[in-house]
Formats: C-alpha cells, sequence, structure tokens
C-alpha cells in the first residue's frame, strides 16, 4: 500500500511538473552587424540583428518591424526597409560622417510580443569614403514602429515582469498540488492503518 500510495505521489508530481509549461520567452538578440559598442572601419551597406528564434512575420511585409541608424543628431541612414528572413532582420544603409551611430530595432517574437532594443557603434570611415547626407525620417514609417525618442528597453523590461510572474504562479499551483496530493495520501494511509 505505501510503494502504491508514493507511485501514486511520484506520477502526480511528475504530471504537475510536466503540463506546468514554463511561460514563453520573448525572442533576444543572438547577433547583430554591427556589433554594440563595435568600431567600423569598412564599408558599411547593411545593418542586421539576429534573433534565437523565427521572427513572427505573418502578414509578410514586415509590418510592425523597424530597423533604424541615426547619428548622434537623429537624423536617418536606413534606404530601404527591413527585410525579415527566418530570425534575421537586415536594412540597407549608407552611412554619412564619421562619429557615432545606434541601431534601433523592433521585432515581433515568434509569440507575438514585441522586442525592441538598441545597440550603438562608432563610424570610422576609410579615407575615401563618400558620406551619405541623412534623412529627418525613416523611408519605411511602420505603425508602432520603435520610438526614436525614448529608449525602448522599457517594454523589454515590463515584459520580463510579466514571464516572472508566471513563473512564480505556475510554480505556487505546482506546489499547492504537491501539496494537496501527500496530504490526500497520508490521509488515506491513516484510514487504511
Amino acid at each position: 500500500m505505501i510503494r502504491r500510495a508514493l507511485a501514486a505521489l511520484a506520477l502526480a508530481g511528475a504530471a504537475v511538473l510536466v503540463t506546468a509549461a514554463p511561460a514563453q520567452a520573448h525572442s533576444y538578440l543572438v547577433d547583430s552587424a554591427p556589433g554594440d559598442g563595435a568600431v567600423v572601419t569598412e564599408s558599411l551597406s547593411e545593418a542586421s540583428v539576429t534573433m534565437n528564434e523565427n521572427v513572427l512575420d505573418l502578414t509578410g511585409d514586415g509590418s510592425g518591424f523597424a530597423l533604424r541608424v541615426l547619428d548622434a543628431d537623429g537624423l536617418h541612414y536606413e534606404t530601404g526597409c527591413p527585410v525579415i528572413d527566418g530570425p534575421d532582420v537586415a536594412a540597407p544603409v549608407a552611412l554619412g560622417a564619421a562619429g557615432d551611430y545606434r541601431v534601433l530595432y523592433q521585432v515581433v517574437s515568434a509569440d507575438g510580443h514585441t522586442v525592441s532594443d538598441e545597440l550603438d557603434f562608432t563610424w570610422q570611415p576609410p579615407a575615401d569614403h563618400a558620406a551619405a547626407v541623412g534623412a529627418e525620417s525613416s523611408p519605411c514609417e511602420v505603425a508602432g514602429a520603435v520610438a526614436e525618442a525614448d529608449p525602448p528597453a522599457a517594454e523589454t523590461s515590463a515584459t520580463d515582469s510579466d514571464e516572472l510572474l508566471a513563473v512564480v504562479l505556475w510554480g505556487a499551483g505546482g506546489l499547492l498540488v504537491l501539496v494537496a496530493a501527500a496530504v490526500a495520501t497520508l490521509f488515506v494511509l491513516r484510514r487504511r492503518g
């Protein structure tokens, strides 16, 4: 009897662990060109980010995606719209004068949540570089695209706290089920004893 009760308890615990799926994690950056903090000295024709999984592009037209390249004055240097290829999002660029630049990106995770962030790099062009003229706005305006004035990390940290809350709730629920199973097992053993 005790063996059966322990086996039932072990099965109940395993079922809780198997069915308590973790909160879906949002996509995260695994690579970029240029890299964050990089010093770029060779001509750059494209900026790109690579996420840990394929990004979600249901419409096939990149709606909800953005990839911006801006200088310290906020002028744009992307020359076309982002192209999505699995986990990769890339946009053509033509950089201007030497200086500090930043890449702002926004992607839609496979779980449907928007993830955005920014990367900084320094441009030190070769002597024969013909500096492009920056534009006041992006050639691709995307609804709900990356806010250029505000740091985009706020949304990412808000969704991280949602994930933490989900994990805590799943853990607490699983613990309650295990305690209930243990109490029920003890109750059955006492009645039969």
